[in-house]
């Protein structure tokens, strides 16, 4: 067995203060990459909040104790759930990106899909030009208006706009690098959390995926994209599902 030492008041207290100030930089993390979720209207996953409710199981362990191995394992344990709880919710949010850029990524450009009529398809276009030709920012929900009552109108007329006013662009070759820098970004966290020295100030994580996020913001902006992104899910766009029509 591994020889033990007492760990006095004063070297405890100093101990308490590392990890106290680790959870702080959790909740600015936390603070922070709630702002992405909320700009896409994702919501936070519960096994970052699992995790982070964990590490304080761990810390108030280390509260009373003096035994120097059993402050090692609780610390130890600690760390461990708090990058979890970072890394999961990191992880969760660009899963969630890249599956919806991929069902977008893969649409078949020339596959009509669902059944607009030459009335609808009219009013989309006056809805895609009412900005000096150019498709506006709100674009989505302007959509949302029009086809309030039926949804799976509504679909397709979402359908139909990227594939006439968006796919006119650099769009796919566009959207193609920006799936590769992130699954690249995501891959990179993955592998680092397997090295012995790996990233163990919270926070640390977020910020080798800021540029990345930045990147996904300019490509939102310069393709009107951050609401589709934001409803894909709702509206229930999927490959399989478009494909049955």
């Amino acid at each position: 067995m591994l020889s033990d030492k007492y760990i006095s008041d004063s070297e405890l207290n100093r101990i308490k203060l590392t990890y106290c100030d680790k959870i702080i930089l959790f909740m600015q993390f936390r603070k922070d990459i709630l702002k992405w979720y909320q700009a896409f209207d994702f919501q936070y996953p519960h096994s970052s909040e699992n995790n982070y409710r964990d590490s304080w199981f761990h810390y108030r362990k280390i509260y009373q104790e003096h035994s120097a191995y059993e402050i090692i394992c609780q610390s130890a344990n600690f760390e461990e759930h708090l990058q979890r709880a970072e890394k999961d919710a990191i992880v969760y949010f660009w899963q969630k990106i890249c599956g919806i850029l991929e069902v977008w990524y893969f649409l078949d450009e020339n596959k009509e899909f669902g059944s607009l009529s030459d009335s609808e398809k009219e009013e989309i276009s006056n809805i895609c030009t009412s900005t000096n030709g150019q498709l506006p920012d709100n674009w989505v929900l302007l959509l949302q208006h029009c086809f309030c009552c039926d949804v799976s109108q509504f679909k397709y007329a979402c359908v139909y706009v990227v594939q006439n006013y968006i796919f006119q662009t650099d769009f796919k070759n566009q959207l193609q690098i920006l799936l590769h820098k992130i699954k690249s970004v995501v891959l990179n966290m993955r592998m680092n959390g397997a090295e012995i020295q790996r990233e163990d100030r919270p926070g640390s994580y977020m910020n080798l995926c800021q540029n990345i996020y930045n990147e996904l913001e300019k490509f939102c902006n310069r393709y009107c994209f951050a609401q589709i992104i934001s409803i894909t899910e709702n509206i229930d766009v999927s490959m399989q599902e478009l494909e049955k029509r």
